[in-house]
């Protein structure tokens, strides 16, 4: 027996060496002198609970609670707060729970430690019932016990307890305080509620480092660049001095953003500031580069690092994955074997996500094999990498074989799997292994649900569908929003707007991503009015903020129902959010001016935006392409190189088609030289656009030159030769080479069909065409549309046979047929019969009562039989039923530049040599036997008037500028947007007779090659 000085000193000595040291040793000799430990003070046994809570030896603390028990102090306010909090730190939470409830009375610090123990072990619910029942029981919360609650707030996201923690915590007169205020900014931020996270950043007393870190945190988790950088640039203003946090932070949000000048200032603070070589920070660097694509960059700044640790070299490892640059990935791997860094899990699991991005199976296998010889290959994680890694890559053997070969595996593991079954399309064998997956007693997680919504989303299995809806309803995931968003795009994709809509109603909470969903759902399924109700209905409600991909689906929603002023609307809200310099946006913006014919708006949305991609531009060229704006479209594509963007497929697609518009022969050469030089003419699209070109400007030969060079001769490809041939008239060269295409076993479809058939029609090929026609029916099985008896048509009236067409056009079982009527109508004033060519008029106008067309061909029918009162009557309804065509244009280019003219155009600075060269001609043709046509312009009465009108039509222009300024030898290309007038068919076979030249004119009917006063039309 100790004598009392002995004890005294004994427990001096014990207390003493508990606050002095972290370590078992006071422990161990407590426990060694346990005989006389009721004569140890309290003080004594909370050190020994702390340290115990300290370390986390739970057998210890064990040991301790039975020596507070024996010495009855067990009910002590103090030491049982510590008997509480070692549990809970040692994870035994219901053991803690119990001591709990076994207290006869309770201060608030036996339940602080409770309320946190909870929010760690992911219980944040219980511990705000617990602490709701303290406040029921009369106990006065501590600021600590707020601060436990507001964690566990923001541990379970729940914005609505977070509001009502921080109405409490004003009401107890807690909130002005800076620990206090930076867990209110912390909680706000983690429950996605930034602007409240921002009014208490602005309402705080003092801003330290960790508000300004809390809320610079929660912009960049959000993406949002612009708030968190003015929030870094106002620290050093404020005199807040940057941690390490604030970099990692920032960088984080220039990283998900890809902005390199913000990253790069960012990198010039930490030099400045010397955290430079922090690890974390450094790292942050390494990342921000290697996301905007500054592989270089990434590459120099880890040259430059002191301490290359593995987590640094592991994140070269994934930039270079990342930004697809898989071999180099793996060669860095190799080296730093050399080196003899341990490579960790993450380091192959970067690489396998690369491969599977890229799919590189060879270095997706080197790696495993790799892997197994390190002894590796029983690690979950990486197993569940290589089965997705052997999926993308295509070997879904392999990825099976990986599977049945794991010693243990998860749930992750069986919905890669299934992931992987669905990707290769094979949608029973997923649903198996899912019903496999539950037998062994895995129970599906959100993600493995949404895997096989979306597997019946591709295959449009609706009962598929509804199966996995039944089981996410069994297990209690319906309103989990993930599981939910995947709901409804299934239903969409299913075509099932009405089940989509109810899942989307019954959802508990609804994030961006669900109201995106529900808009783009009904966007997809063409049900834009109903698209831009829900984008009104989420606006009015006002508890989610709409992101670029909501502005880019409404935008669109407006475009595909014609509704320009909702678009302006959304314009307005796009301008007064976040995103009014996003480049999606911004194209989307371009695209609905340019649809509506408001391209100078399209133009100032381009200027706005801070950084202008390929996209954007191609947005641009495309809408002034779409609107006849070709020579400005082609300006672009040359103003788009000097800015320095390159230009991509969709780039070059458009930069053809407005070569082949305006007849630009010199542009569309150097264009192909280009796509030569860029590596792009291997691209099938590319080769067919300018066998396109090459044969609108008349040059068959260069197009045929393209098409035999072509190492892939595709459909489209034969179909644009076809085409070619017959806008030429070179009827039976476009048949042979229909011929040709069959006998290369290229399956021919209804637009090949279309083509061969206009072929016949072009050349007056009956037999040929009604042989093609049968054979299109009983040899390869297409049915006939509208399309295909359109030519039908043409090739009767070329014969003579007008009754027989319009037999044929009555007899058809499509009611809106106006090309075919119009073909008739064409053909009965060629051939003067006036009943057949009313009828047809009045078939016109009945489908299309704005067909300009019909009322100018039937009124100078009219006037060309002299019945100039029907004439006038024709006149009379074009004008109510307001039917004007569009202005004749048309173009030439002369020494690689491409000169527009309009009908009766007098812009041109040569106007004067023009209207002096056709003036000239005109004599030189009368004396040839030229009458000019003024029965079509009956618009005037004075005869000189009339002719006057007749030479300013715009393909006469076009060819006078042509005569006047190019070589004698050279041939002239004139490109127009409407069909040539007969006068100015028959002035331009004069002009080829009389200056010697070859003329090629591109009319909206087919290729004119008119040489020696003849048209290749006529021969």
């Amino acid at each position: 027996m100790l004598c009392g000085s002995a004890i005294n000193s004994r427990n001096h000595f014990l207390v003493r060496s508990c606050s002095d040291a972290w370590d078992e040793q006071a422990v161990d000799l407590h426990v060694g002198l346990h005989e006389s430990t009721q004569e140890l003070p309290p003080q004594g046994f909370i050190h020994l609970l702390n340290m115990c809570s300290a370390m986390e030896t739970i057998h210890k603390g064990h040991w301790v609670h039975m020596l507070v028990v024996k010495g009855g102090l067990e009910v002590d306010s103090y030491i049982s707060c510590s008997l509480i909090n070692m549990y809970v730190k040692c994870g035994e939470i219901q053991r803690a729970q119990t001591i709990f409830e076994s207290l006869p009375t309770r201060v608030a610090e036996n339940w602080n430690p409770l309320i946190i123990g909870y929010a760690h072990c992911q219980k944040g619910d219980l511990g705000i019932k617990l602490f709701k029942r303290m406040q029921q029981e009369g106990i006065k919360p501590s600021r600590v016990t707020f601060l436990c609650v507001l964690k566990a707030c923001s541990d379970l996201g729940s914005l609505d307890e977070g509001r009502l923690t921080h109405a409490s915590l004003i009401e107890n007169g807690f909130e002005f305080s800076t620990f206090v205020e930076n867990a209110l900014i912390d909680m706000y931020v983690k429950c996605s509620s930034l602007d409240d996270a921002h009014n208490m950043f602005a309402r705080s007393s003092k801003s330290d480092v960790g508000s300004f870190n809390a809320l610079i945190g929660g912009y960049a988790q959000d993406g949002d660049l612009q708030p968190a950088f003015f929030l870094f640039m106002d620290m050093q203003e404020n005199r807040v001095h940057y941690d390490h946090i604030t970099f990692v932070s920032i960088l984080k949000a220039c990283s998900i953003n890809g902005n390199l000048l913000c990253g790069q200032h960012v990198h010039s603070r930490a030099v400045e500031f010397e955290f430079e070589s922090d690890e974390h920070v450094i790292n942050s660097l390494l990342h921000m580069y290697m996301s905007c694509g500054c592989i270089e960059d990434a590459r120099v700044l880890f040259e430059r690092m002191q301490n290359q640790n593995v987590v640094i070299w592991t994140t070269l490892v994934s930039g270079l994955a990342q930004n697809g640059r898989v071999p180099d990935a793996f060669e860095v791997v190799n080296e730093m074997k050399k080196q003899g860094i341990q490579l960790n899990e993450i380091t192959y699991i970067s690489i396998l996500k690369g491969c599977s991005a890229i799919s590189a199976p060879e270095i997706g296998r080197s790696a495993h094999a790799d892997l197994i010889e390190g002894g590796y290959n029983g690690s979950l994680c990486l197993g569940n990498a290589l089965i997705d890694m052997y999926s993308k890559c295509g070997s879904l053997e392999d990825a099976t074989a990986l599977f049945l070969g794991m010693p243990s595996r998860d749930i992750v593991t069986w919905t890669t799997l299934i992931a992987a079954y669905s990707l290769h399309g094979c949608g029973q064998e997923a649903f198996s292994l899912f019903d496999q997956m539950q037998k062994e007693g895995f129970l599906p997680n959100p993600v493995t649900f949404a895997t096989l919504l979306k597997s019946s989303a591709h295959r449009g299995v609706l009962h598929e569908g509804r199966h996995i809806h039944a089981c996410i309803v069994e297990n209690g995931l319906e309103s989990d929003a993930y599981v939910g968003n995947s709901l409804v795009d299934m239903y969409f994709q299913c075509c099932c707007s009405d089940d989509a809509v109810d899942t989307f109603n019954k959802m508990g909470q609804r994030d961006i991503i669900s109201w995106n969903t529900l808009i783009s759902g009904y966007f997809q399924n063409g049900e834009c009015f109903q698209a831009l109700q829900c984008y009104w209905q989420m606006q009015a409600e006002g508890s989610v903020e709409p992101d670029s991909i909501t502005f880019m689906c409404a935008l669109k929603s407006c475009v595909g129902i014609a509704d320009f002023k909702q678009g302006i609307c959304i314009h307005a809200k796009i301008i007064s959010s976040s995103h009014p310099s996003d480049g999606s946006v911004g194209s989307m913006l371009i695209e609905l001016y340019a649809k509506f014919g408001h391209l100078e708006d399209a133009c100032r949305v381009f200027s706005s935006l801070p950084e202008r991609n390929v996209v954007t531009w191609n947005v641009l060229m495309k809408g002034f392409a779409d609107a006849g704006e070709c020579n400005q479209a082609l300006e672009l594509f040359s103003l788009m190189q000097e800015d320095g963007v390159m230009p991509d497929v969709a780039t070059l697609l458009c930069a053809i088609k407005s070569c082949s518009t305006v007849g630009a022969l010199q542009h569309g050469q150097m264009l192909h030289m280009q796509c030569t030089l860029w590596g792009l003419d291997i691209h099938l699209s590319i080769k067919n656009s300018f066998i396109s070109m090459y044969s609108s400007v008349g040059r068959m030969d260069e197009a045929q030159a393209v098409f035999d060079k072509s190492c892939v001769q595709d459909g489209v490809g034969w179909t644009t030769l076809i085409t070619g041939y017959a806008q030429q008239h070179r009827c039976l060269e476009a048949l042979r080479c229909y011929e040709s295409m069959l006998e290369h076993g290229q399956q021919p479809d209804q637009v090949t069909l279309v083509c061969t058939l206009t072929a016949c029609s072009r050349g007056g090929l009956r037999n040929e065409g009604f042989r093609h026609f049968k054979s299109m029916r009983d040899e390869l099985g297409i049915q006939p549309t509208i399309e295909h008896y359109n030519p039908l048509i043409d090739l009767l009236t070329h014969g003579g046979a007008l009754h027989e067409a319009e037999d044929l056009l009555e007899s058809l079982p499509f009611e809106k047929n106006m090309v075919g009527w119009m073909s008739l109508l064409g053909a009965c004033r060629n051939l003067s019969n006036q009943g057949i060519a009313r009828r047809c008029f009045d078939n016109v106008v009945k489908i299309d009562p704005s067909n300009a067309s019909a009322y100018v061909i039937m009124s100078n029918f009219y006037t060309q039989l002299g019945q100039l009162e029907e004439a006038k009557n024709i006149e009379e309804l074009r004008k109510v039923a307001n039917a004007w065509k569009i202005p004749a244009k048309a173009f030439i280019e002369i020494d690689g530049q491409v000169h527009e003219f309009i009908v009766g155009d007098r812009r041109h600075p040569k106007r004067d040599a023009i209207d002096a060269k056709l003036n000239h001609l005109n004599a030189q043709m009368k004396r040839e036997g030229y009458r000019p046509r003024v029965d079509l312009v009956p618009a005037f009465s004075v005869d000189e008037n009339q002719e006057k009108a007749l030479c300013g039509h715009a393909e006469k222009l076009a060819i006078a500028l042509g005569l006047l300024t190019s070589s004698s030898e050279s041939t002239l290309r004139v490109t127009k947007n409407l069909r040539m007038c007969d006068d100015c068919h028959a002035v331009t076979k004069f002009i080829s007779k009389i200056e010697t030249r070859n003329i090629v004119v591109k009319d909206a009917y087919c290729v004119h090659l008119f040489q020696k006063g003849l048209c290749s039309c006529e021969i």
